[in-house]
């Protein structure tokens, strides 16, 4: 760990930054109104920030004087997009201040709207297909919650072909497949992927029917991004291995409503789902609940990180390593 006083580390947020084609072109970090340059150099210079790769960090800079020109050294400045109030660049020390920190490399651009909130879809974009297509998903659903034989999935995934693309597709890419000898059927990505990642990447691609010509589901990487973190926090929590499958399970299934356009009790009704599950996905009660409570917070709150158990350090790293998954999740399907 590298803060001396886990519990000191900048408590902060993030909020993804959607393209026109509802991909994830950067992340905007929810910060504190007052916000120091030790803070930024704490939060940017941990190891799951670096795994993110090239993605832009959007950082709301209220006071540009924070940032000394003598100590930027181990900032990624080529990522940071500082978010300046625009009032303040009528101020002529600030405007010039902003002139030499780009001067340095660092973009800067004046406060707008930047992803005010994560896009929901709309109803209509929600419920893809027939009433036939929703059965059959709430279907293999259930088939999922039950642990069904593989040859049960296999015969479901044959009667939609847009779904069978979309697996074949995952476990051809270079993700999964490094080597030269393609996937053809869904035996051989069982066996690539085992019984029990097989099910965690058909629940996200429930979340990837689109039509293809369309823009992406912007619900696919948010729902990853919920089952990784609530896998994390459950990890850390010395959850056993059931366990943290069940809270991967309550955090990609918490989006099933939008993306079907029914009432979640209509929806768990027919699956079989754990109870702890159940009472997570209905009203976030339970150990579950409260762990899906807190993922689900842009900007979280420091009760309730006590509610779950953790510090500040933590839960920042466990946030990075669930946007890190997301983000290789939304690329390779």
């Amino acid at each position: 760990m590298f803060a001396s006083d886990p519990n000191s580390f900048p408590l902060v947020g993030i909020k993804p930054v959607l393209n026109t084609q509802n991909q994830w072109a950067g992340l905007a970090f929810q910060m504190p109104s007052v916000v120091s340059l030790p803070d930024l150099q704490t939060l940017l210079a941990c190891p799951e920030s670096a795994a993110l790769g090239a993605i832009d960090y959007f950082l709301p800079l209220p006071d540009p004087l924070i940032l000394d020109l003598a100590k930027l050294d181990g900032l990624p400045l080529k990522r940071m997009v500082c978010i300046v109030p625009a009032a303040r660049q009528a101020e002529a020390d600030i405007r010039q201040h902003c002139q030499r920190l780009a001067a340095r490399g660092l973009r800067l651009q004046a406060d707008s709207p930047l992803c005010a909130g994560l896009p929901r879809a709309r109803e209509h974009d929600a419920a893809q297909g027939d009433g036939t297509t929703r059965k059959r998903l709430l279907a293999l659903l259930g088939l999922l919650a039950q642990d069904a034989d593989s040859r049960e999935l296999e015969l479901l995934l044959k009667q939609d072909p847009a779904l069978s693309f979309q697996l074949l597709k995952l476990v051809n890419s270079a993700a999964f497949a490094p080597n030269s000898h393609p996937i053809h059927n869904f035996g051989q990505a069982i066996n690539l992927l085992g019984r029990r990642q097989l099910q965690r990447w058909l629940q996200l691609l429930l979340y990837a029917r689109q039509q293809a010509d369309g823009p992406a589901n912007a619900l696919l990487p948010l729902a990853a991004l919920r089952a990784a973190q609530m896998e994390a926090l459950s990890r850390l929590r010395a959850g056993d291995r059931h366990e943290q499958d069940m809270a991967f399970l309550a955090g990609v299934f918490s989006l099933l409503d939008v993306l079907l356009a029914m009432p979640m009790p209509e929806i768990v009704s027919a699956l079989n789902l754990d109870l702890e599950v159940v009472a997570a996905l209905l009203d976030r009660s339970g150990r579950l609940g409260e762990m899906l409570a807190l993922v689900e917070m842009h900007e979280p709150q420091a009760s309730a990180l006590r509610d779950v158990g953790i510090d500040n350090e933590t839960y920042w790293r466990s946030l990075l390593q669930a946007y890190h998954w997301a983000l290789q999740v939304s690329r390779n399907i």
